[in-house]
């Protein structure tokens, strides 16, 4: 199957994800902690909200934070602690305010 796709796609699937879980194993750990997540978090949040994406996956904020899956649910605790509002299980939500942006009236 791997060949076929290979000869008609000119790639595999499965070798991406090979490749990728190399990447992710060699990938050193960042920091994890509210004052270095929250800032890139806004800013991906931001981004992602003007292609019109809605909700987002852990797994997915792990990657695009530069984190490693066995920080994971760490990520997940400190998000939800940080942002309750947000959550929305078992997703993360984008639609919800950025606090960053929150003026008073």
């Amino acid at each position: 199957m791997e060949e076929l796709s290979r000869e008609v796609c000119g790639f595999s699937e499965i070798d991406y994800k090979r490749n990728k879980a190399l990447w992710l194993k060699e990938q050193r750990q960042a920091q994890l902690d509210a004052q270095s997540i929250l800032p890139r978090l806004s800013q991906f949040e931001a981004e992602a909200r003007s292609r019109g994406v809605t909700r987002t996956t852990f797994r997915h904020l792990t990657e695009v934070l530069d984190l490693v899956g066995s920080q994971r649910d760490d990520l997940r605790l400190l998000l939800i602690n940080s942002r309750p509002e947000q959550y929305a299980a078992p997703l993360w939500s984008l639609t919800a305010v950025d606090p960053d942006q929150l003026t008073e009236a």
